[in-house]
């Protein structure tokens, strides 16, 4: 949608933004067995599912996933860094 939206040059910036703070994450090895997720991402599938009953959805939907994404703050900085 970025693509879409901005064009080229504005979805190549925020792939290398993101890759960029991605390869900054610690990294463990061997994998855990059990993962559970983080709180930014707990706080994204939050404001992902109470967009899904505004909108009155039955399921939730990659645009309400997106949004819930984008309402983390790190991730919303990072667009801002792009």
């Amino acid at each position: 949608c970025v693509l879409k939206a901005f064009g080229e040059q504005a979805w190549r910036s925020v792939c290398r933004v993101l890759r960029a703070k991605l390869a900054k994450l610690p990294k463990v090895s061997p994998a855990p067995e059990d993962l559970s997720p983080s709180k930014d991402a707990a706080k994204a599938f939050d404001a992902a599912a109470k967009g899904q009953k505004e909108k009155g959805d039955a399921y939730l939907s990659v645009d309400q996933l997106l949004l819930g994404v984008l309402s983390v703050p790190e991730v919303a900085a990072c667009l801002g860094e792009a």
